[in-house]
Order: C-alpha cells, then structure tokens, then sequence
C-alpha cells in the first residue's frame, strides 16, 4: 500500500491511462518520498489521463524534471493530503480537464505550469524553493540544458472553477480556496476566465478582476457500485461565460526552459475536447471540464 504506479525516468514519453489507484498509504505502514497513487520523477513528456485515484495519502505527485507533461480527465477524490504535488519543477506541464475533489487540491512547489479547464474543489498552495537547484532539458529530450531554483510563479490558470468551503475554517488545512496564495507569486502570472464560488477567492492579478459568489453549487460525488456520478448544479451567471480558447500560442513559452506547451512530438497543443472527449471550441469554452451542461441540477456519469 505504499504506492500505485511509480519510477524515476522511467515514464519519459510514457502514456498512464484508464488505471483504478486507490487504498495507497492509507495505514501507513511505509515512509519515504514515494507515495502517491501515481509518482514519478521525470515524466518528460508523459500524458497521465483518464485515470481514476482515490483513497489515497497523495493522489498525483510530480517530482523534479516534469516537462513536457499533460495530466488530463483524471477523477481525483477523498485523497488525504491533496490531489495534485508538483515538487521543484520548472515546466512546461499542462494540467486539463480534471475533476479534483479532495479537501486539497493542488499543492506546487513549482512554476511553470498551466491548469486549464478544471474542477478544484480543494484548497491550492504554492511556495518557492530557494535553496534547491534542479534540472530542466532541452524540449523533448532528457539532455539538461541547465539547473535552476524555484522563484514561484510563471503559472497559468485559464477557464477552471474553483469551490471553497462557505469561507469556513478548514480543520485540516490553513490553505485557501482559490487563488489568493497567488498574491505572493514572484515570477508573473496569468489568469482568466476562471470562476470562484461558495468562498474561493482570486487571485488580485487574475484578468478582468471577477468576484466570488457565494453561490454553493453543491458538487456531490456518489458512488454506485462500479460507477461514479457527479452531482452539481451551477447558477445562471455560469452558461453566459465564455472563455479563450486554450492553445500552444496561447499559453506561450514556460519562464526557464523557454519551452512551449506543446505535444511530445512538438506540435500544437489545443485544449479543444472537454473530461469526456465533447468537441470544445472557441464558442462553448465555459469554465470547467464540461461542455454543453444542460442548465439546473446534472447527475453526470464520470467513471
């Protein structure tokens, strides 16, 4: 129970697809630095999608020389410490389509990144790292172009939702919902057309300054034997947002690798299908993983 599925340079231009992880680091009876459902150093250009992880102490951790990596339409729920950990990474990685449910979300100690069209129920943490130096390649190789510290920051966040928690005290986590932690960012960051509710809070450098509502939507996730279901409903405010389309172009070059969020093969990434692979275009870019929701409450099938 120590850990799903894990290796050091190993997932370098590796597809993980449609794995069930769960009951990892639950009695902990193992420590170390590698236990996640899924961890990995150097996921140079993996795609990590459309897995589902739960019941775990982590759910996803990245640690150092993740470039070139897109993690996509993963389900991620009831994970102890949080969903998502990026540890001393420089980018580009590209986080898409995912649905995080756990008390915390996305801890990163990393920079470079781009979360676009998710669900993040759970708190999000970022910090620097000044006293660590680690690698970052050449695109689309495992040659080092050079080693660098963690500033903080030259992130992206484009088209998510964000929920928080009524604005209560969080008895596990001093994190915030949203993206306040932000605030303290050292390199620029980008964000738009992001959504914040029941409590989650912007950042102050998010795009067209948006509020947060109170607005609880109620996301409720109810297994049914080998099924899952997600239950939620949003507020008319939602189906009249629009965001950008997400693309290569779009997203521009990761600070220290200079680097491009692209394919492995060095073509043009578009965000263009939502969690359940639903054409998205320039027309339907809501926030969130779903295209085309039906207005009111919606019991989607998610696994």
């Amino acid at each position: 129970e120590q850990t799903g599925i894990c290796g050091s340079m190993g997932a370098a231009f590796s597809t993980i697809e449609n794995n069930h992880i769960y009951n990892i680091w639950t009695k902990r009876q193992f420590d170390g630095a590698e236990i996640a459902g899924i961890k990995f150093h150097a996921a140079i250009d993996a795609t990590i999608r459309k897995n589902r992880i739960h019941d775990c102490g982590r759910g996803l951790w990245f640690d150092w020389m993740t470039q070139g990596t897109r993690i996509s339409s993963n389900l991620l729920y009831n994970n102890d410490l949080e969903d998502l950990f990026f540890e001393v990474d420089h980018g580009p990685f590209l986080v898409d389509n995912n649905i995080m449910l756990s008390h915390s979300s996305i801890r990163t100690q990393s920079e470079g990144g781009a979360y676009v069209h998710n669900l993040i129920a759970g708190t999000v943490y970022m910090w620097s790292e000044p006293n660590r130096f680690t690698p970052y390649f050449l695109p689309h190789s495992t040659e080092v172009a050079g080693l660098s510290t963690i500033y903080s920051g030259d992130d992206r966040y484009y088209n998510n939702i964000f929920i928080g928690n009524g604005e209560k005290p969080d008895c596990k986590s001093k994190h915030k919902y949203g993206l306040e932690e932000y605030n303290k960012a050292v390199l620029p960051v980008w964000m738009s057309g992001n959504i914040f509710y029941n409590g989650a809070k912007p950042c102050d450098k998010e795009k067209d300054n948006p509020e947060s509502s109170g607005y609880n939507p109620e996301v409720k996730l109810v297994e049914k034997g080998d099924n899952v279901f997600l239950q939620f409903g949003f507020n008319q405010k939602f189906y009249g947002l629009k965001g950008d389309f997400i693309t290569t172009e779009f997203l521009g070059k990761a600070k220290v690798p200079k680097a491009m969020f692209e394919n492995p093969d060095g073509t043009p990434v578009k965000i263009d299908e939502d969690y359940f692979g639903h054409l998205r275009s320039g027309e339907n870019a809501v926030p969130g993983p779903f295209v085309d929701l039906e207005k009111g409450s919606v019991n989607l099938k998610v696994w």
